[in-house]
């Protein structure tokens, strides 16, 4: 249960660090989700829904046109990079100081839970900052990247199919790693 509601939290204050920073930006957020899937609760504020959503291995959020050609200023594709550094960035950061103060305070107070929460806290957002597209690594790179080989238009569809044949790939493993995770858990290994 402690591995369950760990990555509630880390999912959640990672696509906060997005979020946060998206609005500093001035950068248009459609979605804040916590998990995918149809929502099965959803609510608007402001010009974004916050959802939660059955499969809760994950969560993005959803920039406003976020990878398709428009003319808007503040969208994710017409930013400067150091802005969409900084977007991509927010979530990783988050997780990893997060992640390192708890770690820290959970060894000084033997307390392992909190411990544990670090540790988790810190490796995903290690995980994430990976170079992979569908992972925020990869919107830093390949994003930009792709845009400055094949121009805007061309580079955002490359980059969107890309992303979609890796997250289909992600979460295809996060399905086959469920009964693992299932059985740790039953047998109190997490």
């Amino acid at each position: 249960m402690i591995f369950i509601i760990s990555i509630l939290i880390i999912i959640f204050f990672h696509e906060f660090g997005h979020l946060l920073i998206a609005k500093l930006c001035k950068c248009p957020v459609s979605i804040f989700s916590i998990g995918f899937g149809k929502s099965i609760y959803s609510k608007k504020i402001g010009e974004t829904y916050y959802q939660i959503t059955p499969w809760l291995l994950g969560g993005y959020i959803k920039l406003q046109d976020e990878l398709t050609l428009n003319n808007n200023p503040n969208t994710f594709p017409n930013l400067k990079y150091r802005y969409k550094f900084f977007i991509g960035i927010a979530g990783c950061s988050i997780n990893i100081i997060i992640g390192l103060i708890a770690w820290y305070y959970g060894i000084h107070l033997k307390n392992y839970n909190i411990t544990y929460f670090g540790i988790i806290s810190l490796w995903m957002g290690i995980i994430n900052i990976l170079p992979i597209p569908a992972l925020d690594g990869g919107l830093i790179v390949y994003l930009p990247l792709f845009i400055k080989i094949f121009g805007q238009e061309k580079g955002l569809k490359i980059y969107r199919n890309i992303g979609k044949f890796f997250f289909v790939l992600i979460m295809i493993l996060n399905i086959l790693y469920l009964p693992y995770l299932i059985y740790l858990l039953s047998k109190g290994g997490l």
